[in-house]
């Protein structure tokens, strides 16, 4: 496994390992709800060592939105040495 490596979990979460290859955290499934409390269609893409939650607005029309996501983050004390040194708990990231 690449150090630092980000990996799609089985549910279409994510998983970060770090240079032991060892899971420190990560997305759990992503969601989102437009203003109606319906879901909306959405995805993990990762590029490199980066995670973006792309959402599917093409079928809702203003009246739908704010739409919200909010993905839980977690970290993986047990496994880990290092320290958490940010983390947004509006689920945009954390930093380990």
């Amino acid at each position: 496994m690449t150090a630092g490596m980000v990996v799609f979990s089985g549910d279409g979460g994510v998983v970060f390992h770090d240079a032991a290859g060892e899971e420190i955290g990560g997305f759990a499934a992503p969601w989102a709800k437009d203003a109606k409390n319906r879901p909306v269609p959405t995805r993990f893409d990762i590029d490199g060592q980066r995670v973006h939650q792309v959402i599917d607005t093409s079928n809702l029309t203003p009246a739908d939105f704010p739409v919200v996501a909010d993905p839980p983050v977690y970290v993986n004390y047990t496994r880990t040495s290092g320290t958490l040194t940010s983390y947004k708990p509006n689920g945009k990231y954390a930093c380990v």
